[in-house]
């Protein structure tokens, strides 16, 4: 650097020396002393943003702009070390915000003054509004001849001297307040001298009216005058020459201030007595909280919220409460919670309350830091404790994470403790967020609004259902304090997956997506950047199993939050490394290799079933274990899959086979290692009050879950034909011929007629032979999955070149073209709760999942007019009170001998209302009939001129099925008939008991064809036929014995004779009697015996009454003949309903057998002579009759799909 000469820098110091004022934004002078005016009363008074504003010719407006220039002039390097001195001229009050609320803060070795222009004093008001200044960290503070009034703040009404030195001279502070230091507040101050100062009707609701000194060793007071109470003193040196006071004027001081006046010592720590007219008070302690004079109302002149929760309050940062022993010392507001050398000097044991309210800008993890010396710590967030150290230790650090939410604050609490020791010990606490921009830290009582409920206190209904203050841990109080967030799915929703700042580069790389040179350097570039791997982010969306596409909204959350745990997959072929989140596991394949393959199927149906079973043969073990709505989720999957309903609606009754063809290139496989929810979805869910709600969400986000799946390209067409394929050779002539067609169409990207198929050395079809085997079929559209979207769109420009272009493309733009399905609903956790009372997420998921099967059901228009194969099922079983619904599946072999599997599933739902359903039918052997719900009607007797032995007329219901009752008959139809299997069919039976023993009975009207098989599979043995009757009841008029009168008796209505009965006969013999049906049957051979019997115990109610038996006889050759018998003690309207007759036919199958059955409308009643004990009537035995579907009634008769109202 350049040195001046001596000469030369003499003449520089002199013109520096003339400059006495200057523009504070120009910092033109290094002198002693820079002046700053304000006038607001002057025309050309200005703002601190005009440049050479702050001279008397255009003086500030404000004292807070004077100040603001001082401070920017402070911060110079030219500026260090001089004086300034703010002229204010005394013409009015000053008022505003830019006279109050100052911060004054100089750079080290500069000093300010404010003084009057004139001998008039400056009044400063802050009309209630704040405080007036703040000075820290400041060489030197003077003030002279103000008068500041009416300013209140937690610290320091009108001002608050910190970490400075200052000399007030002259002024007044009139009816300032605060929780501590009326008028002022000092503390770690070197100097502060008071002169000729007034203190008039200051308030402070803890301590110091006038004002409170503390950690400050040297305050010199001459000729202050305190109108009310004077001061406080803690750890300080207080010094008076001559002091003006009231009589009942005291201080406070702790036993480390030094009190004196005209050089007598009067408050130390052994001094407890009066000296003239100060009252000392020694040791003090503040009254607790809530005393007498704060009852359940805030007394304004003496009550501040530090002392008096009914006081309201609002203030930024910590509340901060310290006690020595059982006496509280003090209670504060601290900015930032940085305490050092708490209570000095202490030996007894000390407890330090921190309270304050957090709000983030943000949701997301939080780290925090926490330090002390010699204190026991005890953290709480939201009343659950975050950090936990009960023992005082010599030095603790800690820093840890927290998840923090922004929809509202957070409450956070500390209690500090140190026992009784020996020595006294220095304490220090701080804590502090790691990256605290943003947050805001504050301390609030009964604010409306605050987002802060205190319990028994005014605080408005806004707040009662946000953040309480303290409390117990509860469920359902909108605020995250489990311990486990999936503990309280409704108030930690957002905890379970936080949400991490953008995707972080690992370690040693740069961000993708730069643009280099194919040279050196541009290589190296490349080396540095890692792409995600393509097509992985399709992981994130479920599928949903109705279209069999990607739902709408991402279900999982892939953060890329780490960047060093990284998970790289490489892919040797391609000379690439990818990087996967941590939540895929994934590899990459060789060189892709196109395979076309093609299947066959005999209906849409079946294509449909063959791409549902694909997709979730993993699953496929637990399918129907726990969800009852299996058979919809089976038949509604893939309903509207593009392919499928492409297929479908070019299908029709005509269709016998569809060929479905393939081109596929595999790039890469991926799989789901760990479920992470994404932070949408999870919201969603929370929102969901109703069923109908969680149909909205699934709709969503989809059905099933890709566990794993392959990525890559893949083109699907479907060719549909009319006809039937006998042999194998000519089905593998219509493969060659599908594929051969895949060929031509994947150059175009819709199929046009006219063109010729030429011979080609690479088909066994000739050109003439695949021409015809086109005309004989429909093709649909390629269905594209992964490579460049559009390539075999219509408008198309690569026509020709179509399959280059898309196959070229699938490396970037892989879909996902094989996959393993799981359903979302067994993911969810079964610990999440909703709103809805008694519901978790779990359950009210799969209620609505059932519902939106139920609105996709599949129609296959290649099945839609075709005749229905209807088949009955009745299941029989013995009395037991377990629900169950069993679940079954036929593996039989039709006459092409390919293998066949049909399902039968008694899925049925009924509604209860608009929005909600009773859960799915179940077997109650305890069901009681009727009910208000029962469907009744009336249905005139056979024979009404026979008054005396029936009624004209009865009554039957059909009852309302909330549970079932044995036997259950279950109508379904299947699109291809098992009963025509050319190998005995295997049969599977689920989801029944270990209990009971049910035997199933399927039987075919049109065929009058079935089988019998027990819960294990097992056909019934075909040495017996089994027969299942059906009998209603009701006691008399049909009367026996001692009755008989009442056969003589002219008019007497039917209906009288019921109370006749029951006044005939005692209560307690009502068991022992007995009406009886007999089930009889005579074999080919003419002898008769007895199958079974029903009988019915006396009831005096008139209650109609059904009953079912199943019997067995042996079976020989021939017809047997079946009659029933009454026999009768009292009298009764008796009938066999229907029968139903299962016989073996030996000679034509082995398990199949002859369905024969008896309707009572067979009988010819006119002939119906019945005898005084009793009746009989022959039971006509014929095939089934198709037309005659529904008389094998019962009150359990329900049909496939069914869903029906109460």
């Amino acid at each position: 650097m350049k040195k001046f000469g001596g000469g030369v820098l003499l003449v520089l110091n002199a013109l520096l020396a003339m400059i006495i004022i200057f523009a504070p934004s120009q910092i033109l002078s290094l002198a002693t002393t820079n002046v700053l005016y304000v006038d607001p009363s002057n025309v050309n008074a200005c703002t601190i943003k005009v440049t050479d504003c702050g001279t008397s010719v255009k003086p500030f407006t404000t004292i807070g702009d004077a100040i603001a220039a001082a401070m920017q002039g402070s911060t110079s390097e030219l500026s260090t070390n001089y004086n300034w001195v703010v002229l204010v001229n005394p013409v009015q009050s000053y008022v505003g915000t830019q006279n109050i609320g100052i911060n004054v803060q100089l750079a080290k070795g500069s000093s300010i003054e404010l003084r009057s222009m004139t001998a008039t004093t400056v009044t400063i008001d802050c009309q209630g509004s704040g405080y007036f200044m703040n000075i820290r960290s400041t060489s030197h503070f003077k003030m002279n001849n103000f008068l500041v009034k009416n300013c209140n703040a937690n610290i320091g009404g009108a001002m608050s001297i910190v970490q400075s030195s200052a000399t007030l001279t002259n002024c007044n502070f009139f009816n300032n307040q605060a929780a501590i230091g009326g008028a002022l507040y000092i503390d770690s101050c070197k100097s502060v001298i008071i002169s000729a100062t007034k203190f008039d009707k200051n308030i402070a609701y803890e301590r110091g009216s006038a004002f409170d000194v503390n950690n400050s060793p040297e305050v010199e007071l001459f000729n202050v005058e305190f109108a009310g109470k004077t001061f406080s003193c803690r750890q300080s040196s207080v010094v008076a020459d001559t002091i003006i006071s009231a009589e009942n004027a005291g201080v406070k001081c702790d036993d480390q201030c030094s009190f004196s006046k005209g050089g007598t010592v009067i408050c130390h720590r052994t001094v407890d007595n009066i000296i003239g007219d100060i009252l000392i008070q020694y040791p003090f302690c503040l009254p607790s909280r809530n005393s007498l004079n704060c009852e359940t109302r805030c007394q304004s002149t003496t009550d501040s919220c530090l002392s008096c929760d009914a006081c309201p309050c609002f203030m930024s940062g910590a509340f901060v409460t310290t006690a020595v022993g059982s006496c509280t010392k003090s209670r504060f507001v601290t900015p930032t919670i940085n305490l050092d050398d708490l209570l000095p000097g202490i030996t007894d044991k000390v407890t330090i309350d921190i309270v304050a309210y957090v709000k983030v800008p943000k949701s997301g993890y939080y780290s925090y830091s926490t330090h002390s010396t010699h204190l026991g710590i005890s953290l709480q967030m939201d009343s659950r404790t975050m950090l936990l150290s009960a023992y005082q230790r010599e030095l603790w650090s800690s820093n840890r994470t927290i998840y923090l939410e922004q929809k509202h604050p957070h409450a956070l609490s500390f209690r500090l403790t140190s026992p009784a020791t020996f020595v006294a010990l220095k304490r220090s606490f701080s804590f502090s967020f790691d990256n605290g921009q943003g947050i805001e830290m504050f301390y609030s009582r009964s604010i409306c609004g605050d987002g802060i409920f205190h319990k028994d206190m005014t605080d408005c209904d806004h707040d009662k259902h946000i953040v309480p203050a303290s409390g117990n841990i509860v469920c359902g109080d909108n605020i995250c304090n489990e311990d486990n967030p999936n503990d309280c799915f409704q108030d930690c929703y957002s905890h379970i997956t936080p949400i991490c700042d953008a995707r972080k580069v690992p370690k040693n790389h740069i961000a993708p997506g730069f643009i280099t040179q194919d040279d050196t350097l541009g290589a190296i570039i490349d080396n540095q950047m890692i792409w995600h791997l393509p097509g992985s982010e399709h992981m994130t969306t479920a599928i949903d199993i109705v279209s069999g596409e990607h739902a709408q909204k991402p279900i999982f959350y892939f953060g890329y939050c780490s960047d060093s745990d990284i998970n790289l997959v490489q892919d040797v072929y391609r000379g690439s490394v990818y990087e996967l989140p941590k939540e895929l596991a994934g590899k990459m394949l060789p060189q892709c290799s196109f395979d076309t393959s093609t299947t066959t199927h005999s209906s849409v149906t079946e294509m449909k079933e063959s791409k549902t079973k694909k997709s979730m043969s993993s699953y496929s073990g637990s399918i129907g274990g726990s969800y009852d709505g299996v058979g919809a989720e089976v038949n509604a999957a893939y309903s509207k899959d593009q392919s499928i309903t492409q297929t479908n609606s070019k299908s029709d009754s005509s269709t016998s086979t569809i060929f479905v063809t393939e081109v596929a290139c595999n790039v890469s496989t991926v799989e789901l290692v760990e479920i992470v929810f994404h932070p949408t979805f999870l919201k969603d869910v929370k929102k969901c009050k109703s069923v109908n709600d969680m149909v909205g969400v699934i709709e969503k986000y989809g059905t099933h879950y890709i566990k794993s799946g392959v990525l890559g390209g893949k083109l699907t067409q479907s060719t549909i034909t009319s006809e039937v394929m006998t042999s194998s050779e000519q089905e593998a002539d219509w493969s060659e011929s599908s594929k051969r067609s895949m060929g031509a169409s994947i150059k175009t990207p819709v199929l046009q007629g006219g063109a010729s198929n030429s011979d080609t050395s690479d088909s066994t079809l000739s050109g003439k032979q695949q021409d015809e085997k086109m005309a004989k079929s429909e093709r649909t559209s390629i269905v594209t999955l992964g490579g460049s979207p559009g390539s075999y769109a219509p408008g198309s420009s690569s026509q020709g070149e179509m399959f280059q272009k898309w196959a070229s493309s699938i490396d970037l733009n892989p879909a996902v073209i094989s996959q393993d399905l799981y359903p979302i609903r067994d993911i969810i956790p079964s610990t999440w709760m909703t709103s809805v009372v008694g519901k978790n997420v779990q359950s009210l998921w799969k209620d609505a999942e059932t519902i939106y099967y139920d609105r996709n059901l599949f129609n296959d228009r290649s099945l839609a007019k075709k005749q229905e194969i209807k088949y009955m099922m009745l299941i029989y079983t013995t009395p037991y009170t377990a629900e169950y619904l069993p679940q079954i599946t036929i593996k039989w072999t039709d006459v092409k001998n390919k293998p066949k599997e049909s399902k039968i599933d008694p899925y049925f739902k009924r509604r209860k209302d608009a929005n909600s359903w009773y859960p799915s039918y179940v077997m109650d052997l305890n069901y009681v009939v009727p009910s208000a719900n029962d469907k009744c009607w009336t249905i005139p007797t056979a024979f009404p001129s026979y008054y005396k032995l029936t009624d004209t007329s009865q009554q039957y219901c059909q009852y309302s099925r909330k549970s079932i009752l044995s036997p259950l008959r279950f109508d379904f139809v299947l699109d291809a008939d098992f009963l025509t299997s050319i190998t005995r069919p295997v049969i599977t039976v689920t989801d029944v008991p270990l209990a009971i023993d049910p035997t199933f009975s399927i039987v075919r009207f049109e065929s009058s064809e079935g089988i019998i098989f027990d819960k294990n599979g097992g056909y019934k043995p075909f040495a017996k036929t089994y027969v299942t009757t059906a009998v209603s009841h009701l006691f008399g008029p049909h009367l026996v014995g001692p009755l008989d009168t009442y056969l003589r008796t002219p008019s007497t209505p039917a209906s009288a004779l019921r109370n006749g009965l029951a006044n005939f006969y005692k209560p307690q013999e009502y068991s022992t009697i007995k009406d009886t049906i007999q089930i009889l049957y005579t074999n080919p051979s003419a002898t008769e015996a007895t199958l079974g019997e029903h009988q019915f115990v006396w009831e005096v109610n008139n209650e109609h009454r059904y009953t079912y038996g199943y019997f067995s006889h042996p079976y020989t050759t021939g017809t047997p003949t079946y009659r029933y018998k009454n026999i009768y003690q009292i009298g009764s309207t008796a009938r066999v309903d229907w029968a139903l007759s299962m016989e073996p036919q030996p000679s034509i199958s082995s398990w199949k057998r002859k369905a024969r059955y008896h309707h009572t409308a067979m009988n010819f009643y006119a002939e119906f002579t019945p005898t005084i004990s009793g009746s009989s009537m022959n039971m006509k035995i014929e095939s089934m009759d198709p037309n005659r579907f529904e008389w094998l009634y019962t009150r359990n008769y329900v049909r496939e799909r069914e869903i029906m109202y109460d």
